[in-house]
């Protein structure tokens, strides 16, 4: 930084502006990095260490194979106690004759709010806003993941359907803010049932489906009466309770929407033979 006027330029730039050398230690740094990175002195510290090690990985890389005057751009997460969130790092080298000389000039701005509005999307995307459960598309995705799994490693899987009873009576008569709650206490303890590898999804309003790794029909009418159980003491006033369908997913050309037509019609059969228990649906048939 030998000229005034441009040592002028660089400390009152805007955006934040790094100057390392090939080893990535820190030989300048404008007022506006310090601020972003809300370091007092970043002279002689390495730019790694802000951030974390996959971040600290790319820089390295750069720094090592990069051409003299090609431009690299990474999204860094902050490893600095001081500071949560994300920067923007766009990056020029220039070579010297001596490879020990090289200098690489970081640009930095802060894009922790794009990151936090751009999980807030996919959280809308893959989770159901009231239950925190997975949102219908994403519950299906993962099922046919499992499918596929089926088809390959012959893993088979249990499909459960879950209605609440009367809910529309239970909304009518308590309000939307009741029926909210008790949707969110049963997504809950639903959840406290299941083991890790289990899925739990909101598939319509008061619909939730359940998908069971490896269970047999034994195994998952055992949970799918536990949870019918478990239900009945989320509210006393109303009373709530469940009725369920179950379909075996055990062969190669069976589907997920089949699976789940077979778990409707046997969630069906149990809300005509009086609610508040699980049913086996039945097995699949190729045609």
């Amino acid at each position: 930084m030998e000229s005034s006027g441009f040592k002028e330029v660089f400390d009152l730039c805007p955006t934040g502006i790094v100057i390392t050398n090939h080893q990535l230690i820190i030989q300048d740094a404008n007022a506006a990095a310090h601020r972003i990175l809300r370091v007092r002195s970043l002279t002689g510290v390495s730019l790694g260490v802000l951030f974390d090690e996959v971040s600290k990985l790319h820089m390295e890389t750069f720094s090592r194979y990069i051409k003299s005057g090609k431009q690299i751009s990474l999204d860094c997460r902050f490893k600095n106690q001081n500071l949560e969130g994300w920067c923007e790092l766009s990056a020029t080298k220039v070579n010297s004759e001596e490879a020990s000389n090289d200098t690489i000039i970081w640009s930095i701005a802060d894009i922790s709010m794009h990151k936090h509005r751009e999980s807030e999307l996919e959280s809308l995307a893959y989770y159901d806003g009231l239950t925190g459960v997975y949102a219908r598309h994403y519950f299906l995705h993962l099922a046919e993941q499992h499918m596929l799994n089926l088809r390959v490693n012959n893993q088979p899987f249990c499909l459960l359907v879950v209605d609440l009873d009367k809910f529309k009576q239970i909304n009518d008569q308590y309000g939307h803010s009741k029926g909210d709650e008790i949707l969110q206490k049963f997504a809950s303890v639903t959840k406290d049932k299941l083991r890790k590898s289990d899925l739990l999804g909101r598939i319509g309003g008061e619909e939730f489906a359940l998908l069971l790794p490896g269970a047999n029909e034994t195994v998952s009418l055992r949970i799918a009466n536990r949870i019918c159980h478990e239900i009945t003491t989320i509210s006393q006033q109303p009373k709530v309770t469940v009725s369920i369908g179950i379909a075996l997913v055990s062969e190669p050309k069976d589907s997920i929407m089949q699976a789940m037509k077979r778990a409707d019609d046997a969630l069906y059969a149990v809300k005509s033979n009086g609610r508040n228990h699980a049913r086996l649906g039945k097995h699949f048939h190729p045609v």
